[in-house]
């Protein structure tokens, strides 16, 4: 096997990385059938470096961080599970709170009027179990204006049906949002995740797809055929085909489903992003160390070890090769900065 050698700048140290030509000498991994596929070339080795991929630690002290926002000015949104606020991460590294917005705000996008959008799960602590808890009354979509702070309850009900815990969003471009409700856990039983899309009024939502066992990240490709939904307790990436707003390929009468990884072992998948190469990255915890997990268009895998639990990332900086990264799942998360090797995706809305 040849190896080739590449260097990331990082803002502490100049570090170099291994990257492979062949199959990664971790070996091969599982599908969802069972069968073994070699390793991505295109993923560099980086859980080969001691103690991890490296990283800056911007804040600490924040109530289970979730969905960051990169903006134009320098400073970084992100909401607080715990203690739900959507909050700001100021250059010279103060948090001030933007809104608080009650309930477990869970993820955030920034939409075409300028307002934030938050997936607000109502509360749900337990996380990933998603309990519920006492006074629990389901979740919501909330609009925020990050300037004034004051925001408004764009939907919770759907069909006279109420959402479970809206966990996630993404904009298409075209002026409307994809958003995933993971479900919620009983004591004997669960309620569904499902896949919604919905305009900036939250008066015309669709239910796109139900029954996934826990709905969480969600992104878009970057032509936007297609839509990609992170299942947390399967580690599965599933694909959709769209064919436009609100609109997603059907086969007997249902959305085409297609598996695109599904990992094994333990831990779970969360938030997810795109690179500009088509790449998914998600947010993999729950198990020692945590870190990414990176996968290709074709399905294949690799992970990064990070040796912390991570949430969510956002895609930042001029090259959109600046990853700041929200970790942790309790009162004493982090925002972590790191350089990626490969540009991100450039959300529909984002600076």
């Amino acid at each position: 096997m040849s190896l080739q050698i590449s260097e990331l700048e990082h803002p502490s140290a100049r570090r170099k990385f291994i990257t492979t030509a062949a199959a990664a000498s971790a070996g091969l991994i599982l599908t969802r059938s069972g069968s073994a596929v070699a390793q991505a070339t295109t993923i560099p080795q980086f859980d080969a470096i001691k103690g991890g991929y490296p990283y800056t630690v911007l804040a600490e002290g924040v109530a289970f961080p979730e969905g960051p926002i990169v903006m134009k000015d320098g400073s970084l949104l992100f909401v607080e599970i715990f203690g739900g606020r959507l909050s700001r991460l100021l250059p010279n590294k103060k948090v001030v709170t933007v809104a608080n917005l009650g309930g477990g705000p869970n993820g955030a996008a920034m939409g075409p009027d300028g307002a934030v959008y938050v997936a607000n799960n109502g509360g749900i602590r337990a996380y990933p179990n998603a309990l519920v808890p006492d006074g629990w009354n389901g979740g919501w979509i909330d609009r925020v204006d990050p300037e004034t702070g004051k925001f408004e309850r764009l939907v919770d009900t759907v069909s006279g049906v109420k959402l479970n815990a809206p966990n996630d969003l993404v904009f298409d471009g075209k002026g409307g949002f994809w958003f995933t409700d993971l479900g919620r856990k009983h004591e004997r039983f669960m309620d569904y995740g499902a896949v919604y899309y919905t305009d900036l009024t939250g008066k015309k939502t669709t239910e796109m797809v139900y029954g996934i066992p826990q709905a969480n990240g969600i992104g878009l490709s970057p032509d936007g055929s297609l839509l990609y939904v992170a299942v947390p307790v399967t580690r599965q990436i599933l694909v959709y085909e769209v064919e436009g707003p609100a609109r997603l390929k059907q086969k007997n009468g249902k959305p085409l489903t297609r598996v695109l990884c599904s990992i094994e072992g333990d831990g779970i998948f969360d938030s997810l992003k795109v690179e500009q190469s088509g790449n998914v990255v998600v947010a993999w915890k729950g198990a020692d160390p945590g870190g990414l997990v990176v996968v290709t268009p074709k399905g294949e895998t690799k992970n990064v070890v990070f040796g912390a639990p991570i949430s969510n990332i956002a895609f930042g900086g001029p090259d959109m090769q600046t990853m700041y990264i929200a970790a942790g799942s309790d009162s004493n998360g982090k925002i972590l900065m790191a350089r990626w090797p490969r540009p991100g995706l450039k959300l529909a809305y984002n600076f």
